[in-house]
This record gives C-alpha cells, sequence and structure tokens, in this order.
C-alpha cells in the first residue's frame, strides 16, 4: 500500500526546543537575540524521503549547526529575512537560493516577525528526481554551496507554491500519495533554479579550509591555539585569516570563540547540575580564569553559566515524527 502525506502544526516557547522538534535533520542550536517572550510556530508536511515546512519567528534569532550528512535542503525566505538577516556572515543575494549539503555548517542571523519556508529531502532520492524531471546530473551536490542561482529575484511565488503543497496535504480527504508529493516538492525547486547546470558554490577553497579548521578546533574541544590549529592544517596564519574573512566576515580567533561560548552553553543546558559544575564545564573547554568566563558569558546570552546549568524544567515538545 502506497506511503501517504503527513501533516501537522507545533508552536514552541523557548529556542532551545527547535533542536527537539526535528532532532534527526538539523543538527543546529538556535538562539533568541531579543529580550521578552518567544515563539516559533511551524506548519510542516513530510513523506519518508522528504520534507517542507514553514516557520515563522517573533523573535530576531541565531542559529548555528548543520545539516545531518544524508540530506539536503533548500530555504525562500520571505523579504525582511532576506534584507535584514546575515545569511553565513554576509546577505541574501537578490537572486540566491540558500542550499545546504549534507554536512553544510549552518549560520544565521535572522531578524524578528520574519517567515521562511525549508525543503529537506534524502540527499539521492533528490537527486535521482532531478535526474528524472531536468534531464541532466544535479552535479551542485557535489560541491558545499551556500546559494543557488534563483530563477526569481524574491523568492515569493516559490515559497507560495511550496506552502500551498502543505495546505494541498492538509486539506486532502484521502491523503496524498509520497510518490506525487516528492515529485512536487523536487519540480518546484527545479523551477526556482536558474541555470543549475552551471551553478557554482559561494564557497571554494576557503570554504573547505573553514569547515576544516572548525571540525579540527571542535575535535580539540577549543584548546588549539592559532598558531597549533595552523599547524595542522598546514597552512599560514594569514590564509585562515583571509579565508575567515572571506567565508563569514569575521577573524578565525573570534568566530571561534563564540562558537566554544556556544559549545559551553549547549554542554551547561544538557547537564544535570548534581553531575557537574560550571567549573568542571569551563575547564573541559580550556577557560582557565573561571570569573572572566562567567562575565563573558552572562554578555553574551543574558545570564551566568551557573543560571544556565539550574534550569531544571525544560518544556519538552513533541518532535516531527519524520525519520524518528
Amino acid at each position: 500500500m502506497e506511503s501517504k502525506v503527513e501533516t501537522g502544526k507545533r508552536t514552541v516557547h523557548e529556542a532551545e526546543e527547535i533542536t527537539a522538534l526535528m532532532p534527526s535533520i538539523w543538527e543546529a542550536e538556535h538562539e533568541q537575540l531579543d529580550p521578552g517572550s518567544f515563539e516559533a510556530r511551524y506548519r510542516f508536511a513530510f513523506s519518508p524521503e522528504a520534507l517542507v515546512y514553514e516557520e515563522t519567528f517573533e523573535t530576531r534569532e541565531r542559529v548555528v549547526g548543520a545539516l545531518a550528512k544524508e540530506f539536503v535542503a533548500f530555504a525562500f525566505a520571505c523579504p525582511s529575512a532576506r534584507e535584514g538577516g546575515r545569511w553565513w556572515g554576509r546577505e541574501h543575494p537578490a537572486n540566491g537560493i540558500p542550499f545546504g549539503n549534507g554536512g553544510t555548517e549552518l549560520d544565521l542571523v535572522l531578524p524578528g516577525n520574519h517567515r521562511k519556508s525549508v525543503v529537506v529531502f534524502e540527499r539521492k532520492r533528490f537527486q535521482n528526481l532531478f535526474t528524472d524531471l531536468a534531464g541532466y546530473d544535479p552535479d551542485f551536490l557535489n560541491q558545499q554551496s551556500v546559494f543557488l542561482q534563483s530563477a526569481d529575484t524574491d523568492g515569493e511565488s516559490f515559497r507560495n507554491r511550496l506552502d500551498r503543497e502543505i495546505l494541498k496535504a492538509e486539506q486532502s480527504s484521502e491523503g496524498v500519495p509520497s510518490d506525487q508529493f516528492s515529485e512536487n516538492l523536487a519540480g518546484i525547486l527545479i523551477d526556482s533554479m536558474l541555470h543549475s547546470r552551471d551553478s557554482r558554490p559561494t564557497h571554494g577553497r576557503t570554504g573547505a579550509l573553514v569547515r576544516r579548521a572548525v571540525s579540527l578546533a571542535e575535535d580539540h574541544a577549543f584548546r588549539l591555539s592559532m598558531a597549533g590549529l595552523c599547524r595542522e592544517l598546514r597552512c599560514g596564519k594569514r590564509t585562515l585569516e583571509y579565508a575567515f574573512r572571506d567565508q563569514l566576515d569575521l577573524s578565525p580567533s573570534d568566530y571561534l570563540r563564540a562558537r566554544r561560548f556556544d559549545t559551553a552553553r549547549k554542554i551547561l543546558l544538557a547537564t544535570d547540575p548534581d553531575e557537574a559544575t560550571v567549573k568542571e564545564v569551563a575547564e573541559r573547554l580550556g577557560f582557565q580564569a573561571l570569573g572572566r568566563f562567567a562575565s563573558q558569558y552572562r554578555h553574551q546570552f543574558g545570564e551566568y553559566p551557573a543560571e544556565t546549568l539550574r534550569r531544571l524544567e525544560r518544556t519538552r515538545v513533541e518532535p516531527i515524527p519524520w525519520r524518528a
């Protein structure tokens, strides 16, 4: 019996809950950047091989992490998110489609009151559909792309088409067949791309170097010095500096320092205060001066690390049951 598309809605009131919402897709952390209450609303439709969801955020947020390796993802954002956001540390080009290859780093800062639609496909299924429907291989899947060229300068028409696919699945009394759903999504993505055969990734060699540097720093719990990092990467300090400036508009030290604090917060949020202390977490990540660490942590996150560690009451969000 052919499987049917499933739909659902979720509302979350804490930025950390979004990670639990899609645990097998995005290995990402969401951070609220504006004070006050937080609310994010999701509408989604999914089959065993594809997911499309619309998300609406009331407050400004930052997202860091990566897409799980067996997937590819495409995003279509509203004008405010395109114009007021920072995508991988840069502006969203007028003719761009944010594209995430499996394992690609995610680093976005998006304004409040924004919406975006996201399509996530199993990589192999998308590749096969693209070849069948477009008539040639999607060679951009072999590259760590950031923006693909779009056939629509504002992306609104394609976002609206994706939203209609969700609505169609919601309103179907008999259920939309999974194969039809996947083909429809792939067709919308193909239509959205301009000269896909000749698409070029925004990240080239500098992107690869940055990804290697970040991965290496994480493997060493951010304890490597810049000299040690360059030695492991077999590159000069100026080369590494240029790569980070080119990709993220930040110096290596500034970016990795931010990631180290993000990692500290992630560990503190997941740690039972009866099993570890702030000092132990800080030392694990190479922070030697506990007072300075606490001060800088509060400046970045608006609370002391001990307050983060004591967050015992968490609202549990039922995840989207796609590949859970």
